[in-house]
């Protein structure tokens, strides 16, 4: 489906038709990519009791405008987008008001310019500027976000910008803080061929170069480098720098009041598992799921696992 958010298209892939009065997951890629990495995920999770949103951040993918500089800024992007398409609605804003689901069921068939405004928001408070968006609905935290990599970064700082909001946090193949090397930036910078060929093979497990996973007449490789190069020039660099200017993982880290999953690949060489035990160690309620002989691009290297284990956060005994 397609939102207008600030004057940009916004594109979000849903599975079924969006349904905010259900729980939702929203599923944040990673730099220079875009939702098609979460292809694995959405059609598990997909009319299983959960609405879906597997976003392109601004300027990925289909979504419009020019990619943010900073995890903060898309933080606050992502809030203003659960927002405005009433993801957390309480069940009596949107089950029982026929004109609320009148008008939000034909989001994604309407222009930018003719889409709606829905009534009700993601949770307890509006980033700035977008208290018009709320309404005066009640809210209820059974938003779930579910990040890779730079994704993780939006994730956890969303989370901690909008505690009332976020009732569960999944993290995956993440860093705190998540350093990017000088020489990938200004390769990155200069000659994103080059640093996009690097990343490809950096962000699979031996394994998974020599095509040795599970899903059988498919090339991961050479898939996620497709990914890669659709994304528009300068994505990579800005991306790259945002997550390597990030310092309010340890503020983000003690505002967190929600239950956080994370997912880590042992073969992992972007984010390595030691750094995952690292930030396991300081997030309260949190839990570490290690794979092994998984890299970086775990989602599609070990789709099986990483829904068994996003299914495992979303169940009702992990702890709250």
């Amino acid at each position: 489906m397609f939102v207008a958010l600030d004057g940009q298209p916004v594109h979000a892939v849903t599975g079924l038709e969006f349904d905010p009065a259900l729980p939702c997951l929203v599923f944040i890629h990673g730099a220079q990519h875009d939702h098609f990495v979460w292809m694995q995920q959405v059609r598990h999770f997909a009319g299983r009791g959960h609405s879906i949103l597997a976003v392109d951040l601004p300027g990925h993918g289909q979504s419009g405008g020019a990619p943010l500089p900073s995890i903060e800024a898309l933080a606050d992007w992502l809030l203003a987008l659960l927002a405005k398409v009433g993801a957390g609605g309480t069940a009596s804003e949107t089950q029982y008001n026929p004109d609320f689901r009148r008008r939000l069921t034909g989001v994604s068939r309407l222009s930018a310019s003719a889409r709606p405004e829905p009534k009700v928001g993601a949770g307890g408070t509006a980033p700035a500027g977008s208290a018009a968006l709320m309404g005066t609905a009640h809210f209820t935290r059974n938003i779930t976000l579910i990040g890779h990599s730079m994704g993780s970064l939006i994730a956890l700082e969303a989370a901690a910008r909008a505690p009332g909001r976020i009732g569960n946090l999944v993290l995956i193949g993440t860093a705190v803080p998540m350093p990017v090397a000088p020489a990938l930036l200004e390769a990155a910078q200069k000659n994103e061929a080059a640093a996009m060929a690097l990343i490809n093979q950096w962000a699979h497990s031996p394994r998974g170069l020599r095509g040795a996973y599970g899903s059988l007449g498919q090339w991961l490789p050479g898939i996620n480098l497709r990914i890669m190069e659709r994304q528009k020039p300068g994505v990579l660099h800005n991306d790259l720098a945002a997550c390597n200017a990030y310092v309010n993982g340890p503020a983000a880290i003690a505002r967190l009041s929600c239950p956080v999953t994370m997912i880590a690949g042992k073969s992992d060489r972007m984010t390595s598992v030691k750094a995952s035990r690292r930030l396991a160690e300081q997030i309260n309620r949190s839990r570490l799921v290690e794979l092994a002989a998984v890299g970086h691009a775990m989602m599609a290297e070990a789709p099986l696992a990483v829904n068994q284990a996003i299914e495992q956060a979303l169940a009702p005994t992990h702890p709250t």
